[in-house]
Parts: C-alpha cells; sequence; structure tokens
C-alpha cells in the first residue's frame, strides 16, 4: 500500500457551464464519474440514477 506521500494526485480544473445542468429534488448519498467524464451515477434513497454526458 503506498504511503501519503507516494500518492499521485493530479490537479484539475474546472468551468460551470450554466446551460448544461442536472435539476435533482432528492439528496444524493454518492456520486461517481467514469474516467472520460461521460457517464455521471447517482445514489438516491434506493436508487442509482446514470445520466450521459453528450
Amino acid at each position: 500500500m503506498k504511503s501519503p506521500s507516494q500518492v499521485n494526485i493530479k490537479p484539475f480544473t474546472y468551468q460551470i457551464i450554466q446551460a448544461n445542468f442536472i435539476k435533482q429534488q432528492e439528496y444524493f448519498w454518492a456520486v461517481a464519474i467514469n474516467k472520460d467524464c461521460s457517464i455521471l451515477a447517482a445514489v438516491c434513497k434506493k436508487l442509482i440514477k446514470l445520466y450521459e454526458f453528450k
């Protein structure tokens, strides 16, 4: 196992695009995004919701 000083964390930047948003009424318990940032998975209560970015 790598120690914290051996972990290679790459910085990233982001920009909020007002025209592209996901309106969500429930609270998310967990959120995950795939490596190429094309799919977002969100856990809401008993559901896993998948969103695809095009």
